[in-house]
């Protein structure tokens, strides 16, 4: 799913696109963006994500994956 809501011209910050983690109540849901992190966001701002961005997703969430740190 991608949040428009988070796009912005100044500074520039592209849309999240990250996985439903889970449908919370009053219409909001929490998403997962590739590098792990979650937010929360209402459901109306969001769209279905395009093929590309999709991919893009899956490469970064690999890219993640790779690099971060071991515990």
């Amino acid at each position: 799913m991608v949040d428009e809501v988070a796009a912005r011209e100044s500074p520039p910050v592209s849309c999240w696109t990250g996985r439903v983690q889970m449908v919370l109540g009053g219409g909001r849901v929490r998403i997962i963006l590739p590098h792990a992190v979650e937010i929360t966001t209402r459901l109306r701002d969001l769209r279905a994500a395009t093929d590309s961005e999709r991919a893009a997703f899956e490469a970064a969430t690999v890219r993640y994956a790779e690099t971060r740190p071991r515990r």
